[in-house]
């Protein structure tokens, strides 16, 4: 239903658009009107919505008694700092508090979160064969999400464990690999030093992960690679 003050309101500006050029049947489908609404609209300009209204109380409705006395208890001492959300900022951090319970606040660059499952949920999402509807079954689910894990440990060459699957680097055999990996490219460089203009890239094995590293731990990596780089070339 709608008011008389809104109803006339709409009205003017359908006048004042079919005034400037506008014609009504396409101004009324633009605010999704029916012509026969405005005509109706505009017979009944001063008598309002002529349909009744209805309106139902519930048999086991409160008394106004009854419900001066809820009122009364929630705006109660006892209760009145209670009415709102039931888990305000300061009550939640003293109820933590009293639990033994260290709050942790997610702020940016300074995440908590496990590294391995972030990066496993945010390559599964990103995967071209995700799925862009539900899955028809769970079986369908089931299935897709073992592909996937398959995928994942065992072919997916992880850029930030340098390029090895997570099954390697789980079972302790990227340190090898990478070794292997740095050997062939310092020959690569002695052979054709003029297509590098710096040292090759850094295949030290990744022990510690982050999520978001700092400027320091990534420091701390590439000077012991500098150390692994003179004993190959040596």
């Amino acid at each position: 239903m709608t008011a008389l003050t809104e109803r006339n309101q709409i009205i003017g500006l359908l006048e004042e658009a079919m005034t400037m050029g506008a014609r009504q049947d396409r101004a009324c489908t633009a605010i999704n009107l029916s012509e026969s609404t405005l005509q109706r609209w505009r017979r009944d300009t001063q008598r309002g919505d002529q349909r009744s209204m209805r309106v139902q109380l519930p048999k086991n409705r409160l008394s106004a008694l009854e419900r001066q006395r809820v009122l009364a208890v929630a705006n109660s001492a006892e209760f009145g700092h209670l009415n709102g959300s039931p888990m305000k900022g300061a009550t939640m951090l003293a109820t933590l508090q009293a639990l033994g319970v260290a709050p942790s606040f997610s702020r940016p660059a300074v995440s908590n979160d496990n590294p391995f499952s972030e990066s496993l949920f945010r390559t599964m999402k990103y995967r071209p064969t995700h799925p862009c509807r539900p899955f028809a079954t769970v079986f369908a689910a089931r299935h897709w999400v073992d592909t996937f894990v398959q995928w994942y440990n065992h072919e997916h060459r992880h850029s930030a464990i340098n390029f090895v699957t997570p099954a390697e680097r789980h079972a302790g055999l990227d340190t090898a690999l990478l070794i292997q990996r740095a050997a062939v490219y310092e020959a690569a460089k002695a052979r054709h030093p003029h297509r590098w203009s710096g040292p090759i890239r850094n295949w030290q094995p990744v022990l510690v992960v982050h999520l978001n590293p700092d400027h320091h731990a990534t420091e701390q990596r590439r000077q012991p690679l500098e150390g692994l780089n003179s004993k190959l070339a040596a």
